[in-house]
């Protein structure tokens, strides 16, 4: 099982079927999972990976969720963002049979965590990037999505997990940080059906928002300040 990108005579709709279908598999079959995405997480690798860990647990997995690189203050308020710890912290020959890597094109980009996949090791890659590398038993690259965030979504949607207020919240913050607020062009109608969802589902868009754009540190406003008063108009 190695799944490919979406083949020219392939529906996004069918790809992302087969997809899910293979990960689901892997999934099911799995007992410890770690759950890691690439180094100086953003918003979609931090709340896809808090997402899909819950997920995971309420199956009765084993979950690490790890990272390699500091969590920046604005993702801290994230429901259940204590949970994703170092890599450093884990010993060699954490016993994990499966790994989602979450949003890298190479499997470098995880950083530190990569010393726990040992070759017994069952790797799903879940990415959006069109560069990215298959490196995984199952890979689902789907360059048309607008997140990981979202690919999760229609995962959640497609095997019939319904996510609760935290998870929704967590793939609003994914989706919405990835989409640039939902003006980078990689925004379909889709996304925003799927953030209508999450809505519906218990994210609050105004209570995101506010903690990722503008719950600012009194130094950063001070700096910005600076910057700003010392700006030059030239033609």
């Amino acid at each position: 099982m190695r799944s490919k990108i979406q083949q020219p005579s392939e529906s996004r709709a069918d790809y992302t079927s087969r997809s899910i279908t293979e990960v689901r598999t892997l999934i099911d079959d799995a007992s410890q999972v770690l759950v890691v995405s690439h180094i100086d997480p953003d918003g979609d690798a931090l709340g896809t990976q808090l997402a899909v860990g819950q997920y995971l647990r309420d199956l009765g997995k084993r979950v690490y969720l790890l990272r390699d690189s500091a969590i920046p203050d604005k993702y801290l308020y994230l429901p259940g963002i204590q949970e994703i710890v170092t890599a450093r912290s884990m010993p060699d020959g954490l016993p994990i049979d499966t790994a989602i890597v979450l949003e890298c094109p190479t499997i470098e980009r995880i950083g530190t965590a990569a010393r726990l996949l040992g070759t017994g090791v069952k790797v799903i890659s879940i990415d959006h990037h069109r560069d990215s590398a298959e490196f995984g038993v199952v890979n689902w690259i789907e360059i048309t999505a607008s997140s990981v965030g979202e690919m999760i979504a229609d995962y959640f949607d497609e095997v019939g997990y319904q996510p609760n207020r935290d998870v929704a919240t967590q793939l609003y913050a994914a989706i919405l940080t990835d989409t640039g607020r939902f003006r980078f062009q990689c925004t379909s109608p889709h996304t925003m059906q799927v953030a209508a969802k999450l809505i519906e589902l218990g994210a609050d868009p105004r209570h995101v928002c506010d903690h990722v754009y503008y719950n600012l540190k009194p130094t950063t406003v001070k700096l910005i300040g600076k910057v700003l008063n010392n700006v030059e108009f030239h033609d």
